[in-house]
């Protein structure tokens, strides 16, 4: 079965974030298993036209730790990346 990460973004315990904070933890706050993370690269990299290395993402613990990392790779598709990341987690 196919799903899209915006899907999983909603099933994420059937919470709703209602503002992302740079200290969220992706596992500990937002139960993000690394399924989930390899479903938000995927997103990421098809948004914002990136490529996100393994031990960069692998190295994610926080939403900052994020943003940190699409800062780094692309600044103007920085505000695409951010709604992507945003879309995926709501």
């Amino acid at each position: 079965m196919t799903v899209s990460a915006s899907s999983i973004g909603r099933q994420l315990l059937g919470k709703r974030v209602p503002q992302l904070a740079a200290a969220l933890h992706l596992q500990r706050d937002l139960q993000l298993d690394s399924l989930d993370i390899v479903e938000l690269v995927i997103c990421l990299e098809r948004q914002c036209r990136i490529v996100l290395p393994d031990a960069e993402f692998e190295s994610w613990q926080t939403v900052g730790d994020v943003y940190q990392s699409l800062k780094r790779h692309e600044a103007g598709y920085l505000t695409t990346c951010w709604r992507c990341l945003v879309d995926f987690l709501s």
